[in-house]
C-alpha cells in the first residue's frame, strides 16, 4: 500500500490540468495505520519504511493540487498522519482520528509531526502527540484541524462537492495560490530529517515491542 500510494502521487505529479484530489479510505475504515503482523515483519526496516513515508507525503504534501482528506472510518497512527499531508480536511460525524504513536512506545515518522505543529501550533500538536487521545469529529472541528464534518456514508462525494464550491478560478490559479502558500510556509528539510532520526530511535525498541505485543494502539 505504502508503494501504491508513492505511485499515486508521482501519477497526480504528471497531472498537469489537475485542480484538486481527494484522498479517501475503503469501507468504514480511512487508514488505521500499522497493522500487527506487518509491523513485527518489518521491525529492522523502521529507517527505510520511515524515509519513503516522508519522501511520499512531502510530495503530497506540495502537490500543485488542493487535497482533501475525506476520513470516512478511522484514521489512526500512520492513518493520522496521512491526512496532515492533505490541505483540508473533511470527517464523517463517525470518524475518529488519533495519533496514537505513543501508546506504541514510538513517535511520528512519516512528517505527520512535523506538519502538525504548522496546522494546530506548539501546544495542541504537543497534546495530541504525547497524550495518543482519538478525537472525534466534533473535537476534531472544535480543534481547527478539521475543515467540515458531514453526516454521510459516502464521505469522498460530500468531498468533491465541497472542494468544488470552496474554490473559485480557473485552475492554473489555483494552482499559482498552492504554490504560492507552499514557498510562504516554507517547510524546512531539517525538521523532516529530525522526525526521522526520533522515530527511528524508538522503532523496534524493547518499548515498542512491548506494546506491540500488548496490541496498545486500540487499548
Amino acid at each position: 500500500m505504502m508503494a501504491d500510494l508513492h505511485e499515486c502521487v508521482s501519477e497526480l505529479e504528471r497531472w498537469a490540468t489537475g485542480r484538486a484530489v481527494v484522498l479517501t479510505g475503503s469501507g468504514n475504515t480511512f487508514c488505521s495505520g500499522g497493522e500487527l503482523q506487518t509491523v513485527q515483519k518489518i521491525l529492522h526496516k523502521g529507517g527505510d519504511m520511515c524515509k519513503l513515508m516522508q519522501f511520499t507525503t512531502s510530495r503530497l504534501y506540495s502537490l500543485p493540487l488542493i487535497s482533501v482528506a475525506a476520513v470516512n472510518g478511522h484514521a489512526l497512527g500512520g492513518g493520522a498522519e496521512l491526512t496532515t499531508a492533505c490541505d483540508f480536511r473533511v470527517m464523517t460525524t463517525k470518524a475518529k482520528i488519533g495519533f496514537v504513536q505513543a501508546r506504541m512506545n514510538v513517535s511520528t515518522g512519516w512528517g505527520g509531526g512535523t506538519r502538525l505543529i504548522g496546522l494546530l501550533g506548539r501546544t495542541n500538536a504537543l497534546l495530541l502527540l504525547s497524550s495518543g487521545q482519538v478525537l472525534n469529529a466534533d473535537q476534531a472541528k472544535a480543534l481547527g484541524f478539521v475543515n467540515e464534518v458531514f453526516d454521510t456514508e459516502d464521505i469522498a462525494s460530500e468531498a468533491r462537492k465541497w472542494i468544488n464550491k470552496t474554490l473559485v478560478g480557473d485552475f492554473t490559479v489555483t494552482r499559482n495560490i498552492k504554490q504560492m502558500v507552499l514557498e510562504g510556509a516554507n517547510m524546512e528539510d531539517l525538521a523532516y530529517t529530525r522526525e526521522r532520526e526520533l522515530f527511528t530511535k524508538l522503532w523496534g525498541s524493547e518499548l515498542h515491542l512491548k506494546a506491540l505485543n500488548a496490541n496498545m494502539k486500540h487499548k
